[in-house]
């Protein structure tokens, strides 16, 4: 392993913030998972939970890509981390007043937090160019690819003993603090301006680079055919399920 690299401040805090995010994310949505199966007894809408945040990733992460060359890279992960805890704890709040979250709720949670996932995994990916020197490129996206497969690796294992000794309300806050303290971290970065942030940009350039989003996903047979699977799955297994577990309390 390069030692300059794992030196580099900007770069360990980078790795160290996408490394938290990252984490926070999959442990919310297992302990959401986990808390389905307690609420529900059903393996299928445990499943579901899993699964539903596939369709945000193959519609957004096209377009994703744009959102990360065109905006202040810093800002955005800040922001996105900040956007995150404000949800979770919105979610806390919600659970203690009402003791319990509704299916419909969940399913809302899991895929506001898959869309800033999405987004903040595609400006994370556009700092490390601006922060690392070329030949030290290959190394550092190897080594935050690592970090990050470890804890998708550890994130349901710590999710189920989170669950497991505190409950739902716990791991909210828990996640919600850490979310925060992920984007408190984050503003120690020092991110050099690319040519493209020091010029404004025009609104008619965003506009194409977005429509080439959504050409790729129109051109592309496996993510229409992935989708389509999705738009027509999903409805169907929502109405085998009791109403009152989507849209009351229980």
């Amino acid at each position: 392993m390069n030692v300059k690299l794992l030196k580099n401040k900007n770069y360990m805090l980078v790795v160290l913030g996408n490394f938290v995010s990252l984490l926070g994310s999959n442990i919310q949505q297992f302990v959401l998972s986990l808390y389905v199966l307690a609420l529900t007894g059903s393996a299928t809408l445990f499943a579901s939970m899993l699964a539903i945040s596939i369709l945000p990733r193959i519609i957004l992460s096209p377009i994703a890509g744009v959102f990360g060359d065109w905006f202040n890279k810093k800002k955005s992960i800040v922001i996105l981390d900040i956007v995150n805890a404000i949800v979770i704890a919105g979610f806390a709040v919600m659970l203690f007043y009402n003791e319990v979250l509704t299916i419909g709720w969940i399913y809302l949670l899991i895929v506001l937090l898959e869309i800033t996932e999405i987004f903040f995994h595609s400006s994370m990916s556009a700092v490390i160019p601006s922060i690392v020197e070329k030949d030290q490129l290959l190394e550092a996206n190897s080594l935050r690819t690592m970090v990050v497969s470890f804890g998708q690796l550890m994130a349901p294992i710590i999710g189920a003993l989170i669950y497991g000794i505190f409950g739902l309300l716990i791991a909210l806050i828990i996640n919600a603090i850490s979310f925060l303290l992920s984007a408190i971290s984050e503003l120690f970065i020092v991110v050099p301006k690319s040519i493209s942030e020091d010029n404004q940009r025009s609104i008619k350039g965003f506009k194409k680079d977005v429509k080439e989003g959504f050409k790729l996903i129109k051109n592309s047979k496996p993510i229409r055919t992935l989708i389509a699977i999705g738009i027509f799955w999903l409805p169907r297994k929502f109405k085998k399920l009791d109403n009152i577990y989507f849209f009351l309390d229980i």
